[in-house]
């Protein structure tokens, strides 16, 4: 047994939680992909000079919380804090900034490194999903960047929360209002660590956590105030495409970011849980057994746990209890601890069994083990994907609108996440059990493959290979070539198949649904191919 233990403060991503954790990353990470965003992924540790010039040398991150290093060669070196300073740097390193198509969209992930006060939900290394659009200053770039946050809390299921959002100037009406709020800050009572902090960055003052500060804070100048016109019209802009996208918020006057990097748009999303005081305000504690068994039974759906999470916590405090065990946990959310395991057998017997009902046609058996892998916690695009390969594996062109179906529910479920996903594979599920089903499809590529594997792989013919370029005609390539539409019917009597496998017929229609008028077909396009009609 090893007696080694990862540092104070960190964590290790370990199966099956890190299955949860790489579906989170992937959640977040698909509306930026979608939208043109690329990934960039930057080095765990840069020079101190990136952030404390990028970031702020008044920051708590830059003055407290690095970790940093000096190497052999007298490198000053620091753990990355956080994200946007090195992108940045890579960004105009690599000059993307110069390679036309602005703005340059990227989006990034990787572990961040700050030395905190080690506690509950708080680490030292911490995992971190973000996004950057460098090179353009636009109010729809700024509305983008929260509408997709916003899809992707909610493909995760999460519809609780709130969006802050407020303005912070730019560089023209911001000095203003620094100049207001350190004439503000200047007649409190603060600690010299605080007004100096005051004198290099005011904002930081505002950020400020502790109570015997917020109570002076009452009353201080707000930025929304002192915003120029162009800031006024940029930020309405901002409010307007973003209510427009369906997406609600709430303006905060008080939401500002110490961060020397920020200006303009600012904006942050609230979410209330077991220590914030809008939550259960840390009125009890959650083992791992019980978290363990609320994200299993939550099955990716945030909104889910969150529910159980609640009921739970209900029941713990009326029992006077300190902490949700996992049988307070099993008695509010009514199921049994134990369900088959996602990466034991099961997972692969209750998923194959779900694909040979619908391929037997018996939509209640396969609704059955759908459900049953829903209540586990699967994956739904896993079980999507099943749902594609069973409607070309199985259907075909028995029904050539099961392909569609199957592929629309998977892009639904990417977009929606669960619990609604589960009408949507429902739907999909219910719709190739009742197809009319052919294998033809299957056992076509399969016979063509096999030929291929065994050497069948003959020269093209020449009349079929390119003769765009130069001296192809002198190769005889493309001569004596029939173009089918210059020819009654669209179907010219020439060879196509290399001669080591003319004749052979892989596709074998059957007659069963849609497919039968294919068969019809097939059989009158052969004979029109071989010349003899």
């Amino acid at each position: 047994m090893s007696t080694f233990q990862a540092p104070k403060g960190t964590y290790d991503l370990i199966p099956p939680r890190s299955a949860t954790f790489l579906a989170v990353r992937d959640a977040i990470s698909t509306p930026l992909r979608n939208s043109g965003y690329g990934y960039i992924e930057t080095p765990g540790f840069e020079n101190v000079e990136l952030f404390s010039r990028g970031v702020g040398e008044s920051t708590d991150i830059v003055t407290k919380e690095m970790y940093t290093l000096t190497t052999k060669g007298n490198d000053h070196l620091a753990l990355r804090p956080e994200g946007t300073a090195s992108v940045l740097r890579a960004a105009l390193q690599a000059n993307l900034h110069k390679q036309g198509n602005l703005p340059v969209k990227l989006w990034y992930s990787g572990s961040y490194y700050r030395y905190e006060r080690a506690q509950a939900g708080r680490y030292r290394h911490f995992s971190q999903v973000g996004a950057e659009a460098i090179g353009a200053e636009d109010p729809a770039l700024d509305a983008e960047l929260i509408i997709l946050a916003d899809q992707a809390y909610r493909s995760l299921g999460l519809r609780n929360f709130r969006i802050l959002l407020n303005s912070l100037g730019d560089k023209e009406c911001r000095p203003v209002y620094r100049e207001a709020l350190q004439s503000f800050l200047r007649g409190l009572d603060l600690d010299e660590e605080t007004l100096r902090r005051a004198e290099i960055n005011p904002l930081r003052v505002l950020d400020d956590k502790r109570e015997s500060v917020q109570k002076q804070l009452v009353g201080a100048p707000l930025l929304g105030d002192y915003l120029c016109d162009a800031c006024k019209a940029y930020h309405e802009e901002v409010r307007a495409l973003v209510t427009a996208a369906g997406v609600e918020f709430e303006d905060d006057a008080k939401l500002v970011r110490g961060l020397d990097y920020y200006t303009r748009t600012t904006f942050e999303f609230v979410h209330g849980g077991l220590t914030d005081e809008r939550g259960l305000g840390g009125a009890v504690t959650l083992p791992e057994d019980a978290e363990a068994h609320l994200l299993r039974v939550a099955g990716g759906d945030a909104r889910r746990a969150l529910t159980a999470l609640e009921a739970a916590a209900g029941a713990a405090i009326a029992k006077r209890e300190p902490e949700i065990t996992l049988q307070t946990v099993e008695e509010t959310v009514d199921r049994a601890a134990v369900k088959y395991d996602r990466d034991g057998d099961q997972h692969y017997d209750v998923a194959s069994a779900l694909i040979k009902s619908i391929r037997g046609s018996d939509v209640d058996a396969a609704l059955h083990y759908l459900a049953r892998m829903i209540e586990a916690g699967e994956d739904p695009r896993f079980i999507a994907r099943r749902l594609m390969i069973s409607a070309s594996e199985d259907i075909g062109l028995a029904d050539p609108n099961a392909l569609p179906i199957a592929v629309a529910a998977a892009q639904a479920v990417a977009m929606i996440g669960f619990p609604e996903a589960a009408l949507t594979l429902s739907h999909a599920t219910i719709a190739l059990a009742l197809a009319p089903k052919s294998n033809a499809a299957t056992t076509a590529i399969g016979a063509a493959l096999a030929d291929v594997r065994n050497g069948l792989a003959g020269s093209v013919p020449p009349h079929l290979r390119d003769g765009h370029y130069k001296g192809a005609a002198k190769l005889g390539h493309a001569q004596g070539y029939v173009y089918p539409h210059d020819v009654p019917g669209g179907i010219a009597a020439q060879q196509y198949a290399p001669d080591e496998v003319r004749g052979r017929q892989y596709y074998e229609p059957t007659r069963y649904g849609a497919e039968a008028r294919y068969a019809d077909v097939v059989e009158r396009v052969r004979t029109r191919l071989k010349g003899d009609e």
